[in-house]
């Protein structure tokens, strides 16, 4: 662990005693999948990006934490209410995203996609 701030945290276990397994819908999972990992593949589904190793991850947390969250590798389940994902607010483009996250700030307006993405929050 290279992050002081965690030093003493431990994740939760169910069982018995030689039988342990960890409690899949503590926190770590029902909070930081929601709010964190549905974000960053929310956008990136956005900006076209791929990402395979989310996408398995997703998969997997959302059956631990009982959310339909990612419907073929695409963020419409349907309690993407419940999460950050931006989709599940509405959002569905780039400049969408541009306009209501205010990244356009003293940038001349224009259309590039992508690029004004990475123009904006560089």
């Amino acid at each position: 662990n290279t992050n002081k701030a965690y030093n003493g945290l431990t994740h939760p276990c169910k069982g018995e005693a030689g039988n342990y397994m960890p409690d899949l819908k503590y926190r770590y999972l029902a909070e930081d999948v929601p709010t964190g990992l549905c974000f960053a593949k929310g956008l990136a589904e956005i900006l076209g990006l791929a990402t395979p190793t989310i996408d398995k991850v997703m998969v997997w947390a959302q059956q631990c934490i009982g959310l339909e969250i990612m419907v073929d590798g695409k963020m419409k389940g349907k309690d993407l209410d419940k999460t950050r994902a931006p989709q599940g607010m509405g959002i569905t483009d780039v400049e969408q995203f541009i306009k209501l996250a205010n990244l356009r700030s003293g940038l001349p307006a224009k259309k590039g996609g992508l690029a004004s993405l990475a123009l904006c929050c560089s």
